[in-house]
């Protein structure tokens, strides 16, 4: 009786320490996919970036456009775009430092890049096209050479990461007073700024917004697809 007694005792302990091994196995597992949902948790039908990105101790590392887009790739994007819609184009960070290099440039805004001051103001008004909806186009006057520019902004999720930038080109009426003053305020020279605003394309201001329009259309679905392809390759 009492070696029988012994087996049984034996045999519960064993199914015991078995179901312990099991529920710490089934509790490693739920850790797992807890940790898989929170990844790629979706917050008001929009994923959380940041909760997948890796910890670094370089914020502004975590959140450059390379980071999510081919930049070669959008470079030929932008090139075709410019020779379609014959306006100039440039993607910057939010400093309006370039990212990629400008596509139909004109010699106008060369000449006035050419000088420190004249590139100081282009920059500032580059980075001043940030927005907070990036399917409605801003479209003003530069804040620098006085030509008519349009731009949108990239977001992925939440997160500003770049401006898309287009113009140079001429809305009527042109103040060509203003740009000769402007011209000795930055140090360019005059007579040969005045003949390169000559060689700048004029088009109406319905026309331009057109461009601009299409030009949010594109950068939003490729902001769109970047979010999808960077939450993939995180998963």
């Amino acid at each position: 009786g009492k070696m029988e007694a012994d087996k049984i005792k034996d045999k519960k302990l064993d199914v015991h320490e078995d179901l312990i091994e099991e529920l710490n196995t089934l509790r490693g597992r739920v850790a797992e996919l807890e940790e898989s949902h929170f990844r790629c948790e979706n917050f008001n039908g929009n994923y959380r970036l940041n909760a997948v990105i890796p910890d670094s101790q370089d914020e502004s590392r975590q959140h450059r456009f390379e980071d999510y887009f081919d930049v070669e790739a959008i470079q030929r994007i932008q090139d075709a775009f410019s020779e379609a819609t014959r306006v100039a184009s440039v993607i910057t960070d939010l400093e309006g430092r370039p990212i990629t290099k400008p596509s139909r440039f004109c010699r106008f805004c060369d000449l006035i890049r050419s000088t420190d001051k004249g590139m100081s103001n282009c920059m500032r008004s580059d980075a001043s096209f940030g927005t907070k909806s990036p399917l409605e186009p801003i479209m003003r006057p530069c804040l620098s050479g006085g030509l008519w520019d349009g731009g949108t902004s990239f977001y992925v999720g939440d997160r500003h990461i770049a401006n898309w930038i287009i113009g140079q080109v001429r809305c009527p009426p042109t103040n060509d007073d203003r740009i000769r003053r402007y011209a000795r305020e930055i140090g360019a020279d005059e007579d040969q700024l005045m003949e390169a605003l000559a060689e700048v394309p004029s088009m109406s201001r319905d026309q331009f917004l057109s461009v601009c329009n299409a030009l949010c259309l594109i950068a939003n679905q490729m902001s769109i697809l970047a979010r999808k392809n960077f939450l993939q390759a995180q998963a």
